[in-house]
């Protein structure tokens, strides 16, 4: 199910859990976000990135702000695990207009 609706104004944090893809014994050493558009027009989707991934426990969390109304966008979160694994986790978001 992909992330909910987003106003251009608001700034939310979105998670990914790795919870079912992490071995036992292995935790996530690193993580980092990145913001793509899938349909519209947006030359700034990477600056909805704000500030670190937050890493607590086998969740991965991060702040994204801002982003044009009516753009799809694709987030997406690489966690380095303990083991050496680069492991991939991706969602749409599509940022709209308040209601009039």
């Amino acid at each position: 199910m992909p992330f909910t609706e987003k106003r251009p104004a608001e700034r939310e944090k979105f998670a990914f859990s790795y919870k079912r893809l992490l071995p036992e014994g292995v935790t996530i050493q690193s993580a980092v976000w990145t913001v793509s558009v899938l349909e519209g027009v947006d030359a700034g989707a990477a600056a909805m990135v704000s500030g670190a991934a937050v890493i607590e426990g086998n969740k991965v969390s991060q702040l994204i702000i801002d982003g044009l109304v009516d753009v799809q966008y694709c987030l997406q979160c690489e966690a380095v695990f303990s083991d050496g694994q680069h492991v991939i986790l991706s969602d749409t978001l599509w940022v709209r207009a308040p209601c009039a």
